[in-house]
């Protein structure tokens, strides 16, 4: 799981508690996790596995909800849940966050461009794009493409897969847009311009 800054400061709060106070949260936690389970924990409906998903996103956050449930995977079990029922808990966390990265780019205005930006990995979120570094690539003067590379963001996402690869005026064809355009989101939603870099000029050595 990525060391987002939430998870940094549950691991700096557990560095700093004491092991009875340790204990305590930790015995309150699996007591809220035992009331979202029915009476028989090894038999899971569908309801059961939204309800012990949303303890998690309540908790922690959607962003973070799957990585904090991988954490506690042995803590469910310890409860009597099996692992096809941990597999569809972990899956009811998952779709929640896909239905919101969804709902998020559908309402963006460029959903086209957050299409293409994101290449082969999925569209971007508009939220995502801030944590985008792109370098327009010209030709007889014109921007005819771009390079763009992701970093992580403070939810612990890499919204091109930690990946870096170019843009060109076919991609955006093939998905209903254009370069300026695209260029344009990126603008808007606070990307990081790189601008190209002088060359560097060798000097010979000289040898006395």
């Amino acid at each position: 799981m990525k060391i987002t800054k939430r998870r940094l400061r549950r691991i700096i709060k557990e560095q700093v508690q004491t092991w009875k106070e340790r204990q305590a949260e930790m015995d309150a936690w699996e007591k809220k996790l035992a009331a979202a389970l029915p009476k028989d924990p090894s038999d899971l409906s569908k309801a059961d596995h939204k309800k012990v998903a949303l303890v998690f996103i309540d908790e922690y956050g959607l962003d973070q909800a799957d990585g904090f449930f991988e954490d506690d995977i042995n803590t469910l079990a310890g409860l009597g849940v099996r692992d096809d029922d941990l597999n569809l808990v972990r899956y009811a966390i998952t779709h929640a966050q896909n239905k919101a990265l969804q709902a998020n780019i559908a309402a963006s205005p460029n959903k086209k461009e957050l299409e293409a930006i994101g290449g082969s990995y999925g569209p971007v979120e508009p939220r995502e794009v801030e944590y985008l570094t792109y370098q327009p690539i010209h030709k007889g003067g014109k921007v005819v493409a771009f390079q763009v590379e992701d970093s992580e963001t403070p939810w612990g996402t890499m919204p091109l897969g930690h990946s870096t690869f170019t843009v060109n005026d076919a991609w955006a064809k093939q998905h209903g847009t254009t370069i300026d355009k695209i260029i344009s989101t990126l603008e808007q939603g606070g990307a990081t311009l790189r601008k190209k870099r002088k060359p560097i000029k060798h000097s010979p050595v000289q040898y006395d």
